[in-house]
């Protein structure tokens, strides 16, 4: 059993997979989980996410749109989310960003509708999630003419290069990878090694990317010991440093309540 409090800033728990069972799953963290961060992938996602965050108390929002969304970002999606981040249990912009792997939304779309989130996250004053899968190009480039010195945000999932990590952190932005780096022939050994604690959290992107020995099952937020343990590993430090450090992070980045010593 595992003793360490954590918090998962990325879980998609309105996401179908979940449906049929979302209160045992949630009940389940009770004792683990200090906060889960659900982020919205588009409209309709941000309506469940809303109900959800209102019904289960260690459950927090982010609220945005997906790239593969992003060409139905119409002028009400955008506005009934700008309204949605208003919320008290709203505590970032996101899910955003480009992904040019899939063509799900033209690349004009993404553009426009990441700008749009960049801007109004640095309006309201609230951290970013974002999404990058081979973009890193207009990434860099979008993120230095509309987000400059001292990004406040997350790279979930991040699964580009060493050079990239490194620029992100100069900019100021936190990285956070899945259960994928448990994986054979993973190649993200390096880049955890060379990101500093204080700039690294946990996530599952949950129901996605259950890490080993768990690999093509439903993921869930209890299975971040395992990939705390991977990352502790080729860090070549104690579990409980991990633990603690992205514990603290997490509450400073996302504006979070310590529940630490608390019972």
């Amino acid at each position: 059993m595992n003793n360490h409090k954590y918090i998962d800033t990325h879980a998609h728990l309105d996401d179908k997979k979940f449906e049929s069972d979302i209160d045992s799953v949630i009940q389940s963290f009770f004792g683990s989980l200090d906060y889960i961060i659900n982020p919205a992938v588009n409209l309709a996602s941000c309506k469940k996410i809303k109900i959800l965050t209102g019904k289960y108390d260690p459950l927090y929002a982010a609220y945005g749109i997906h790239p593969h969304d992003a060409k139905d970002a119409n002028d009400n999606a955008l506005t009934t989310i700008e309204e949605l981040l208003k919320d008290e249990k709203a505590v970032a912009v996101g899910e955003i960003g480009l992904d040019y792997h899939y063509d799900f939304s033209p690349k004009e779309d993404q553009i426009r509708v990441f700008k749009y989130f960049l801007q109004l996250a640095k309006k309201i004053n609230k951290p970013v999630i974002i999404h990058n899968r081979e973009s890193d190009s207009d990434m860099i480039k979008i993120l230095e003419a509309e987000y400059p010195s001292g990004a406040v945000g997350q790279f979930h999932c991040f699964s580009s290069t060493k050079e990239i990590a490194q620029t992100l952190l100069e900019m100021g932005f936190h990285i956070s990878f899945t259960g994928s780096i448990t994986f054979p022939k993973n190649r993200y050994g390096e880049i955890i090694d060379m990101v500093p604690l204080d700039k690294l959290l946990l996530e599952t992107d949950a129901p996605y990317m259950a890490p080993l020995p768990f690999r093509g099952q439903r993921c869930d937020s209890l299975m971040i010991p395992h990939i705390v343990k991977k990352i502790a590993e080729i860090k070549k430090i104690d579990e409980e440093i991990v633990y603690d450090e992205t514990y603290n992070n997490s509450i400073k980045l996302f504006q979070l309540k310590s529940k630490v010593g608390k019972t």
